[in-house]
């Protein structure tokens, strides 16, 4: 259910929702070089801009280990399984780690991807090369798990992200955030001052202008690192 108080125009995410929720079986799509299984209450990344192009903002070195959080259908580290030495996916929601698992499976990866259950980093136990994070972002209170993988009033999950990557990033570790400018008549959350205040350092890599929003990917990592 959206807040209608807030200046954006989600009619597209009204859109987007309502496409979601037109699937009451899975489907098949094919976005970058993966062909992926979408379950019904999965987000689908090949129905939105976005997905693909934090994807194409994500460098992982061979070798390099990967934890892909708010996986949904584990798009984003299927994206990197081919170079990365392992890859953990990590979504809240047990029909998306089941989606992700039968991806990873489908491409022949699963070798080296492990798919865990739990919000954020509750069931992590490493630090990795190379954290992704693809949160859900819009203005909104969700009633549904497709919504709550839209939308996020307060910004809740991005700060939490920014709260606790630290701990999970190795020594030369980074993390790409992607974020939006729909929430900055209000205010929320500067993620390059959020990340100085969390021990970080944040620098903003690409934008992908959109005519309702822009969208930014961060690059992230340990001050300590820089």
């Amino acid at each position: 259910m959206m807040n209608s108080s807030t200046a954006i125009d989600l009619a597209p995410a009204r859109r987007l929702v309502d496409r979601h929720l037109a699937h009451d079986a899975p489907f098949e799509v094919a976005i970058d070089s993966l062909n992926l299984t979408i379950f019904p209450g999965v987000f689908c990344p090949a129905y939105t801009k976005t997905s693909a192009f934090l994807a194409k903002h994500v460098h992982v070195a061979p070798g390099e280990t990967v934890l892909d959080v708010f996986s949904g259908s584990g798009y984003q580290g299927l994206m990197t399984a081919q170079t990365a030495a392992k890859v953990v996916c990590v979504d809240s929601s047990p029909e998306a780690a089941r989606c992700a698992m039968a991806n990873a499976e489908h491409q022949r990866v699963s070798d080296k991807v492990t798919v865990l259950v739990g919000d954020l980093f509750d069931p992590v136990t490493e630090r990795y090369d190379v954290v992704i994070a693809n949160p859900p972002l819009l203005p909104g209170t969700p009633a549904n798990a497709i919504e709550a993988a839209i939308f996020d009033p307060d910004l809740t999950h991005s700060k939490k992200f920014l709260e606790r990557v630290g701990d999970y990033l190795t020594a030369q570790g980074r993390a790409y955030l992607i974020a939006t400018d729909a929430h900055q008549d209000m205010g929320i959350l500067d993620v390059i001052e959020y990340s100085e205040e969390c021990g970080l350092s944040a620098s903003a890599i690409a934008h992908l202008p959109l005519p309702y929003e822009t969208y930014t990917v961060y690059r992230v990592s340990s001050a300590r690192a820089h």
